[in-house]
């Protein structure tokens, strides 16, 4: 059976996704093994380029630049749903009862703009993921928000306060947070990525 690009993407994210949770359930040491072994990750992926290289190109060929494109999204939903691999993404944000959702990307840059929207009552979640790309979500300042994050190999950089290296970790709440009638959580994970969460007065 002849798999293409798309398919091959979803089991390797698959793949990392299950090792990542048994390492979080501790049933095995993902960290460890991936410390050890994570530049073959990088020969497989340049032995994809050059096979890909040597096909022939058809007219029907489709880069997956292409495929996932370079976009903007102009949002009121109250929920994200956004996912791109190899291509960037920048999603305004303008609804008045955000309710927080999921953001992942694979070698892209994601651009998520709150700065227009207003939380929703209560304690919501936005999840973000990334694989060898970067995210950043713009917060604005009045906004209750509790951000944590952690990368393997890669950096966070919350409201300012960077951190790099391994495993590094960490996290960051506006002030009042605890005590805010509308709340919006941000948990950010990356692989070889880079996460940031930056609060701006408007």
């Amino acid at each position: 059976m002849k798999y293409n690009a798309h398919v091959w993407w979803g089991i390797i994210l698959v793949v990392l996704g299950v090792l990542m949770l048994l390492d979080k359930l501790d049933v095995m040491n993902f960290s460890e093994i991936f410390r050890t072994y994570w530049p073959l990750f990088l020969v497989g992926f340049g032995v994809w380029i050059i096979l890909r290289r040597r096909q022939p190109r058809v007219d029907h060929y489709v880069p997956l630049v292409g495929v996932a494109g370079d976009r903007t999204v102009s949002s009121s939903a109250d929920m994200l749903s956004e996912s791109t691999v190899f291509g960037d993404v920048t999603i305004n944000v303008h609804s008045s009862d955000f309710k927080g959702g999921d953001v992942s990307t694979v070698f892209g840059r994601c651009l998520v703009d709150l700065t227009g929207a207003n939380a929703g009552a209560g304690e919501y979640f936005l999840k973000v993921q990334t694989v060898l790309g970067r995210v950043q979500i713009l917060v604005p300042a009045s906004m209750a928000v509790m951000a944590k994050a952690d990368t393997v190999l890669g950096s966070v950089t919350l409201n300012g306060q960077k951190r790099g290296g391994i495993l590094p970790a960490s996290e960051w709440a506006s002030a009042g947070y605890d005590t805010a009638s509308s709340r919006l959580r941000i948990d950010a994970s990356a692989v070889l990525g880079e996460v940031m969460v930056t609060s701006v007065v408007l």
